[in-house]
């Protein structure tokens, strides 16, 4: 038996325990907490739990260490996956124990993943023995490198998010971001497949490539030099006397594709929005003292 103390922001949680990387235990239902100190009381009982173990290598017959492997039963009524996933981590001989609960007589699928690939999934249908139930040698598909540079980016942005998805497994399978002045490179180890390359610098631009990978490494180039800029010109008048109105913070914003931009309205109320795509923007005015104003370009 033991206790243990933390602070949460007030909202909906559940709690789970871990041993030695292990799950073994978790609240059967979420537990709102609003009041200054909620108890949980967690049991774990032995004979509710079984273990799924297996070995991992890479197309070579060496071992993979230090990769993500979780189990998680999967519904196939409503073609879901259910709560929770059990974790573990393969050790230096690529080796992994899952302590898992034993819930339903639904069976388990294993997922896994490294630090570059989405989720990847494993073996399914895993019925649960007495003990425990071994799924053998799993073998890690074989990867290429990929190097993403960005190149002439606007000068004013220093960030660009990356997206993979998998044509193959219809999964996202990596995102990450770039910091850069004008330039970056990103370089990946993927696991060979077709995918769907996005550059996305936040609020600005975005630009998508097919990557196929199949055992080579690949180059791919996201130049964004060629934006044409535009500019969406506002002038802002207090609406009581039409007079000019300084000081008013003025948005863009095209939510389908994550666009934006913004500006601050001079002495004479104008304001110059740049933006690098075409599309319908939503205009939203703010100044204390005043109602927000909408419109649509």
């Amino acid at each position: 038996s033991g206790a243990f103390i933390m602070k949460v922001y007030n909202g909906e949680w559940s709690c789970s325990a871990f041993k030695d990387g292990n799950y073994i235990g978790r609240m059967s239902q979420k537990r709102q907490i609003s009041s200054p100190v909620t108890n949980f009381d967690l049991v774990y009982n032995r004979a509710n739990f079984a273990v799924i173990k297996g070995n991992m290598i890479n197309e070579s017959g060496k071992a993979k260490a230090n990769i993500m492997v979780g189990a998680v039963q999967y519904d196939s009524l409503t073609k879901k996956n259910l709560e929770p996933q059990y974790i573990a981590q393969t050790d230096a001989d690529g080796n992994f124990v899952i302590r898992v609960e034993r819930r339903s007589d639904q069976p388990y699928q294993i997922f896994y993943s490294d630090e570059n690939n989405g989720i990847i999934e494993g073996p399914n249908n895993i019925a649960i023995g007495p003990n425990h139930t071994d799924v053998g040698t799993i073998i890690f598909p074989k990867q290429s490198m990929v190097t993403i540079n960005i190149v002439n980016a606007p000068e004013q942005e220093n960030e660009v998010k990356l997206h993979f998805y998998n044509k193959n497994t219809k999964r996202t399978s990596f995102s990450s971001l770039i910091h850069f002045n004008g330039n970056g490179t990103k370089k990946l180890r993927m696991i060979n497949a077709t995918y769907i390359v996005t550059a996305i610098i936040p609020g600005v631009s975005k630009k998508s490539e097919e990557l196929t990978l199949a055992n080579a490494d690949q180059v791919v180039n996201f130049d964004f030099g060629s934006l044409p800029s535009k500019t969406i010109n506002v002038k802002v008048q207090d609406g009581e006397n039409n007079n000019p109105l300084a000081g008013v913070e003025v948005e863009a914003t095209d939510a389908k594709n994550g666009l934006f931009s913004t500006g601050t309205s001079d002495v004479e109320g104008n304001t110059a929005l740049q933006l690098f795509e075409n599309g319908t923007y939503n205009l939203k005015t703010g100044k204390n003292g005043y109602l927000s104003s909408n419109a649509r370009v």
